[in-house]
């Protein structure tokens, strides 16, 4: 199938060059709206990349956007390739500013917004495509167990968009045993992205 994927840049973009697909590296959070390319028109634009769950998702799990809020606004996505990938939960996805790191938040997350997932780019994405009238789906892969608490990476991704390592370092030798947690269950949500992708170019238009 061919499908133009908009991704975070770093491990997600990385993992989907790995799987021979044709993807957009954008900065992390809503400064991914600014970096889309000019002219998507023609294009099957699925929005992909990770996401930490909000409720009882197991990480691994795909996830498909039937819709995608955050404190104003409500965007409806297109089911997309949906039925190529059995097991998918259909979702409610949220977005945030900042990486939600403990579970008293995601919790309070998603009961004043109803989601099951949040991410950090997907509302500001959603803006801008139906700004253009671009239809569009939002497919991601579940990385973090609302059960645990991540390492304290809330400012580890700078005003721009881009993870800051030394951050990152910091907040793993704070929390030493989450970050293990964290590193693991991203590594293997990041080959089921892998995975996933390879799933959909390689199906039939």
């Amino acid at each position: 199938m061919k499908a133009l994927f908009l991704v975070p840049r770093g491990a997600e973009a990385a993992a989907l060059e790995r799987a021979g697909a044709r993807f957009v590296a954008l900065p992390a959070g809503a400064h991914a709206a600014a970096a889309l390319p000019a002219d998507l028109r023609g294009e099957r634009v699925i929005v992909t990349g990770l996401c930490g769950a909000l409720g009882l998702l197991a990480p691994q799990t795909i996830v498909v956007y039937d819709a995608v809020v955050d404190e104003q606004r409500r965007y409806v996505c297109d089911a997309g390739p949906a039925e190529l990938l059995p097991g998918a939960q259909h979702v409610l996805g949220t977005t945030a500013a900042r990486v939600v790191t403990t579970t008293q938040a995601k919790r309070e997350l998603g009961l004043r917004t109803g989601a099951q997932v949040v991410d950090m780019e997907g509302s500001a994405l959603a803006a801008a495509l139906a700004a253009r009238d671009i239809g569009f789906a939002m497919i991601r892969v579940v990385s973090d167990d609302a059960r645990y608490d991540l390492p304290p990476l809330a400012n580890a991704i700078d005003a721009g968009g881009t993870l800051r390592p030394e951050r990152v370092a910091l907040a793993f030798a704070r929390k030493p045993f989450a970050a293990v947690r964290f590193v693991r269950e991203s590594l293997r949500a990041l080959r089921t992205l892998e995975q996933l992708a390879r799933t959909i170019i390689a199906a039939p238009d």
